[in-house]
């Protein structure tokens, strides 16, 4: 349980968005960190799926082929690797022996991993850094093909996209340096004086209305502003649609496994990338492996709806059932960066309240970046 003092964080979401921006960025870094590492592979001239080919085509197909690249074309084929010349020339001479498309991608994934990192280690949240990003693995994304063509690649693209709109906007921060300066002064942060105990006794009443009067305008600035709310509705959205359809779309198959509830029974061994622990899993008694099923689709289906309700506890209750979801497929199956980035969109369905009282420490991240709960009245 947390500690008295953070009571008045219930409804705030600080700590809740440093949590979601540091996740999502580690998400983008083991996106592009994934891709890098398998370009030599399947999209050099001897890979698999060489994109030199690939973006030859594609630009055939959109009828400009024999013409300069313009940021216009982008809206019909957006990769920032469709301008090869201009790539081309900004990292390698002429005369160099690389394959050219395949070095580009390289560098491409090797600026998403750097800037990244910097997120993950908190040294920016701004929306000009999602954005460019977001634009990064986009660019990848459309000559990915078959590799980069998976739900987590074409969830990232549309998280990060909300996310430019809930990251820290330069305008904001410009207006809000030069806007003056007033202190916030709440009535317990001052020392009381012989006149006050005076004025106390003399007007209980009415010091009691104002005592009352600016703690409910400090808890008034302390929510989130409307540039905020709206964008973590919008995540909560992409939460609901995301377990809501992965519950759905097993029962409109008509796989007799899942309305029978054996599909655990196939799943653990015919999974893609199993981990050692998807063997013991495997072996579970065939009741367990049933109610697991029903589980699932109790968590996907009938949780999924409370992380879209204004009430605060069945949200997080929805929230933390689908985070606790995505640790076990994680624990039992390799399904690339998706389980880490579900459980991020989950953390906008938690408050500051509810972060400080679970059993990670985050207590001293939040008086890092705030300051003691107690003299703290604004939170972004």
């Amino acid at each position: 349980m947390a500690s008295p003092a953070w009571r008045p964080l219930q409804g705030t979401w600080c700590l809740s968005r440093h949590v979601y921006f540091r996740l999502l960025f580690a998400v983008y870094l083991c996106a592009f960190l994934s891709v890098l590492v398998q370009i030599d592979g399947l999209y050099s001239c001897n890979g698999i799926t060489p994109i030199e080919s690939y973006i030859d085509t594609a630009l055939q197909h959109h009828a400009i082929k024999n013409r300069s690249f313009t940021h216009t074309d982008l809206l019909a084929f957006p990769s920032l690797l469709a301008f090869k010349e201009q790539l081309h020339a900004l990292w390698l001479p002429k005369d160099a022996p690389f394959d050219r498309p395949a070095f580009s991608m390289s560098m491409l994934c090797l600026l998403g991993s750097t800037v990244s990192l910097l997120g993950v280690l908190n040294i920016t949240t701004s929306s000009i850094v999602l954005l460019v990003l977001w634009a990064l693995y986009l660019s990848v994304f459309t000559v990915g093909q078959t590799f980069l063509s998976f739900q987590w690649d074409i969830l990232l693209l549309e998280v990060g996209l909300i996310s430019v709109l809930y990251a820290d906007s330069p305008l904001e921060f410009i207006v809000t340096k030069l806007r003056p300066h007033t202190p916030v002064t709440h009535p317990n942060d001052r020392q009381p004086t012989v006149n006050d105990s005076a004025a106390a006794a003399v007007q209980p009443a009415a010091q009691q209305q104002q005592v009352a009067a600016a703690k409910d305008s400090s808890s008034t600035a302390s929510r989130a502003p409307l540039s905020e709310s709206m964008p973590r509705l919008l995540v909560r959205w992409a939460v609901f649609r995301l377990m809501f359809a992965s519950g759905t779309v097993k029962l409109y198959s008509g796989c007799p496994t899942w309305w029978g509830l054996s599909a655990l029974q196939w799943h653990f061994q015919s999974q893609c990338l199993p981990t050692p622990l998807a063997w013991h899993a495997h072996h579970t008694p065939e009741p367990l492996l049933r109610a697991g099923v029903a589980a699932t689709f109790f968590i996907q289906m009938c949780l999924a709806i409370p992380v879209l309700l204004p009430f605060r506890i069945p949200r997080v209750l929805g929230a933390c059932a689908q985070v606790c979801e995505m640790v076990l497929i994680m624990l039992s199956g390799n399904y690339n960066f998706f389980n880490i980035l579900s459980i991020c969109m989950c953390i906008p369905c938690l408050d500051d309240l509810f972060l400080l009282s679970g059993p990670l420490p985050l207590a001293s991240l939040y008086v890092i970046l705030m300051g003691e709960p107690q003299t703290t009245h604004t939170h972004t």
